[in-house]
């Protein structure tokens, strides 16, 4: 390879690598237990946020690495489980869970399709409410309308 082409593309790779943004680094609140997820959902319809400040889109969304995807949704999963034994009779439950649902749906499109098998397993605590009466149904909408918009 003659001289002028090679440095050429010695200087096209150094500007490639250092232009590379680092990945963000996931926010450690993302990583909590069902019951900060529970907390932080009483919050619904308003935005809900975590502990520091963290909205659940943004956790699921920066879940990039199999280890944080699967931290992130031992607690969200849990979350989702236990709203979802009470929503079938609970209207607040219902809201809480559906926002929860919604959040991680707005995370999981923002990304590459990784987090979409989160966003299945949390939306299927929802699915298991089968033909919720109306007023289920509605808190339910609501929430998830809410947790897409602002989760």
């Amino acid at each position: 390879m003659p001289a002028m082409p090679r440095r050429l593309a010695v200087a096209t790779l150094l500007l490639a690598g250092c232009s590379a943004a680092e990945p963000e680094t996931m926010p450690a609140s993302c990583f909590s237990d069902a019951e900060v997820y529970a907390r932080a959902l009483q919050a619904a319809p308003d935005a809900v946020r975590l502990p520091d400040g963290t909205a659940i889109s943004t956790c699921v969304e920066l879940a990039s690495q199999p280890a944080d995807l699967q931290n992130l949704g031992a607690g969200a999963t849990r979350a989702a489980d236990q709203l979802g034994r009470r929503a079938d009779e609970d209207p607040r439950a219902a809201l809480e869970l559906g926002y929860l649902v919604g959040a991680v749906q707005r995370g999981a499109d923002r990304t590459n399709g990784t987090q979409l098998e989160l966003a299945f397993r949390i939306g299927r605590a929802a699915g298991a409410l089968g033909m919720p009466p109306p007023q289920i149904a509605r808190a339910l909408e609501r929430g998830i309308a809410d947790g897409e918009r602002t989760g």
